[in-house]
């Protein structure tokens, strides 16, 4: 589901796992459908960058795995997955898991992440507009969100816009 902070989540993952490792890492997250046809030599260089002076596996972040091509690059891929797995893991995001063939999908522990709602961004929100010198009361941001239908990204444009809104108000 779109703005469920799948994405933000492989990054955190992946910021983690190279603090723990001290990995300097050059390009660890691509999208999908950017890869094409060529995505071994893509991710190949990342992995042998990443594994220079290290014992462990590399670790890529693919976003949006979905849009790899179903019939041609998805069984590639499958495939190069199953031959590299001694050197490399990967984390994967997707908004459409139906558009992966099950072959490659079971190579993934699969996480489901539901959005959060309104509710749970709350203090989120009152401390970006107080960062931002805004004064709003819990009820304040509660009642601005008790509407709100959009994802994470809608959220911080919605944020934007009430903090220059503010500011032209003030000026």
């Amino acid at each position: 589901m779109p703005g469920a902070g799948k994405t933000e989540a492989a990054r955190v993952i992946a910021k983690s796992y190279f603090d723990r490792l001290n990995i300097q890492h050059m390009q660890w997250e691509f999208n999908a459908a950017s890869l094409g046809k060529d995505f071994e030599a893509k991710i190949m260089s990342e992995v042998n960058h990443q594994m220079f002076g290290n014992a462990d596996k590399a670790l890529i972040v693919i976003n949006e795995i979905d849009e790899m091509d179903l019939r041609s690059v998805q069984p590639m891929f499958r495939e190069f997955m199953d031959d590299k797995r001694h050197l490399v893991r990967f984390v994967a995001t997707t908004n459409h898991k139906s558009r992966i063939i099950g072959a490659m999908l079971s190579r993934f522990r699969v996480l489901d992440l539901t959005p959060p709602t309104n509710l749970d961004w709350v203090d989120r929100a009152k401390t970006i507009l107080e960062a931002e010198g805004l004064s709003p009361t819990q009820a304040d941001v509660a009642q601005m969100l008790h509407n709100f239908q959009g994802s994470a990204r809608d959220l911080i444009d919605l944020l934007e816009e009430m903090v220059i809104a503010s500011h032209r108000r003030a000026s």
